[in-house]
């Protein structure tokens, strides 16, 4: 792809098909898969009569192992892109996607098991899974433990007036299932964020927003336009008439 990323090869590539060689870039590994892609695209056009691409030119076998692995890098790509969600994914989604990972490259096991190194609190997450999935039977003390802040404080008094038909039967069945099975026991958890996507974002944000011409910028303005800027649907021009 270096080799045909020059003006004169680029500009014949566009020409024929528009298209044009995408180089790697080590900070971002998705580039790789968009390398990777790009590759294919264009790997029937290039020009077969140029002295200088021939050693770089591969054979069917080479080839064949490019398209496994873009193919493979797909899968993850596709991950990545619901992981970049602000909203919408939950603890237990991310669990579902890591575990769908694992079984198809073992190789990430040690990175994205439920044992990995590199989680902060294996017991919280993994209690906070069963939560959400609603698999309450198999929540340890530990993990009852440590979703202790989120328990509910909610006493049930029983009522000899209730009426007595069979719906009122029937629900009665049903909540003492649920106590039996710890479902009212805790507050819903999907609002808690699986990703950090927002708290990394609001710091981008906060760079752009105090920039080298904004240095001045007190604590009180600065906090005033992150703000606003991140809450631009509850405001616009109309707003800001009324306000001036």
């Amino acid at each position: 792809m270096i080799k045909l990323n020059t003006i004169k090869r680029k500009a014949k590539l566009h020409k024929s098909i528009g298209l044009e060689p995408v180089l790697r870039n080590k900070t971002r590994w998705s580039s790789t898969f968009t390398m990777l892609n790009r590759f294919l695209q264009i790997q029937q056009h290039i020009p077969t009569t140029d002295v200088e691409l021939l050693p770089y030119i591969l054979d069917p076998q080479e080839s064949g192992e490019i398209t496994e692995l873009q193919q493979s890098l797909e899968k993850i790509d596709s991950v990545t892109k619901v992981l970049q969600q602000e909203q919408g994914i939950t603890l237990s989604d991310i669990r579902t996607l890591f575990d769908g990972l694992i079984s198809m490259f073992p190789v990430m096991e040690k990175y994205l098991s439920e044992d990995a190194a590199i989680q902060h609190n294996k017991d919280f997450e993994s209690a906070l899974v069963k939560r959400i999935d609603g698999d309450f039977e198999s929540l340890t003390a530990t993990g009852k433990n440590v979703l202790k802040g989120f328990e509910k404080n909610v006493v049930e008094v029983y009522s000899e007036t209730q009426p007595s038909s069979s719906n009122d039967f029937a629900q009665d069945l049903l909540r003492a299932k649920r106590r039996k099975t710890g479902e009212n026991d805790y507050i819903g958890m999907n609002w808690v964020p699986g990703t950090s996507n927002v708290c990394e974002r609001l710091l981008s944000k906060a760079k752009l927003t105090f920039g080298s011409l904004r240095q001045n910028l007190s604590p009180m303005h600065l906090e005033s336009a992150l703000f606003l800027r991140l809450n631009t649907s509850f405001w616009d021009v109309h707003s800001v008439c009324k306000i001036l």
